[in-house]
C-alpha cells in the first residue's frame, strides 16, 4: 500500500538537489513521481536501508502509475522521513537520485548499480555517514517506550 499524502515534501527536495547540484543536472529530463510507501524500514533492530529511499524505472511499477508517462517513481519509506530532519531527507533523496542515467544514443533511461565508479564516492562527499545517522534514528523510534494516554477527568 502506497501513501501520496504530502509527497509534495518531496517533490521540493528533488527539485532542489537537481537544481543545484551539477551531477543530477541531467535529470532535469526525467519525469519522476514522488510517492511514500508504508512498509516499515525496521525490523528487529534491523534497518533495511535500501528500502528508506529508492527509485524505480517505469516498467516496474503497476500499470495505472504507467498511463502517466513517468520515467522513474521516488519511492520514501514514510517512518525513515517522519524521523528524520531535513538534511537527512535530502541525503536518502540524492542517494535514490544518483542512480538514473542517461543514454543519449539509445535516447533511454537506466538506472546504475551501487556499484559504478564514483557511486559512494560522490555520497560520502555530500553527506558522509547520513545511513548511520538514520539506522539510529529509527532503531530508537521503533524501541521509544510507549505511553499509555490515560486521560483523567475532574471530580
Amino acid at each position: 500500500m502506497y501513501l501520496t499524502t504530502d509527497a509534495d515534501q518531496i517533490d521540493k527536495v528533488v527539485l532542489q538537489l537537481i537544481n543545484t547540484k551539477p551531477e543530477l543536472v541531467m535529470l532535469k529530463q526525467a519525469r519522476i513521481m514522488s510517492i511514500f510507501n508504508d512498509k516499515p524500514s525496521v525490523k528487529e533492530d534491523n534497518v533495511n536501508i535500501s528500502a528508506v529511499a529508492k527509485i524505480k524505472a517505469l516498467g516496474e511499477v503497476d500499470k495505472i502509475i504507467s498511463e502517466y508517462k513517468y520515467d522513474f517513481v521516488l519511492e520514501i519509506a514514510k517512518d525513515a522521513w517522519d524521523v528524520s530532519d531535513p538534511i537527512l531527507r535530502e541525503a536518502m533523496i540524492y542517494h535514490a537520485l544518483l542512480h538514473p542515467r542517461y543514454d543519449s544514443e539509445k535516447q533511454k533511461w537506466s538506472l546504475a548499480p551501487h556499484e559504478f565508479e564514483g557511486f559512494h564516492l560522490e555520497e560520502q562527499a555530500q553527506y558522509s555517514t547520513w545511513q548511520v545517522m538514520l539506522s539510529d534514528l529509527l532503531i530508537r523510534s521503533l524501541n521509544k517506550p510507549k505511553i499509555k494516554n490515560e486521560a483523567t477527568h475532574g471530580l
